[in-house]
């Protein structure tokens, strides 16, 4: 999903975007695998419940509740992020799922948009993929 703060027009914009899932069939061990098919969730599932711009800083709360495109039945991958944009001091504030891998990137501007990561999970558990189960939610408190 990415997200566009302009201060000079006092907007900010959603861009509903979400990456390709890919589903492998792999042998016991995990060491042979191969691609049998890939897709993507659908938009819809993403929005942007609140979001406000004023003078040097910006917000907006980001909700996902995405179904694993390639599993049927398999259950939704859930997030809700908060971020809180100004000049020498920004938040994100929230939590997501510890699977599929959460990156998050930011820019000046959209030329540098995708090129700075700040932020991306450090752990993830394939069992998180199937439903709520005890260490699957990352909270997030980050300052950057």
């Amino acid at each position: 999903m990415d997200t566009y703060y302009s201060f000079s027009t006092g907007t900010v914009r959603m861009d509903p975007s979400i990456g390709v899932s890919h589903l492998y069939d792999c042998t016991i061990s995990l060491t042979d695998c191969d691609q049998i098919s890939q897709g993507s969730a659908e938009k819809s599932t993403l929005t942007m419940p609140s979001s406000s711009i004023g003078s040097g800083r910006a917000s907006a709360t980001l909700n996902v509740d995405s179904a694993v495109p390639l599993v049927a039945g398999a259950p939704a991958i859930n997030a809700n992020l908060t971020f809180t944009l100004s000049a020498g001091h920004s938040t994100i504030i929230g939590y997501h799922e510890r699977m599929p891998v959460h990156e998050i990137y930011g820019g000046l501007d959209n030329s540098e948009f995708g090129e700075t990561p700040v932020y991306q999970s450090d752990s993830h558990y394939m069992y998180c993929l199937f439903g709520s189960l005890p260490d699957c939610t990352v909270d997030l408190n980050l300052s950057f």
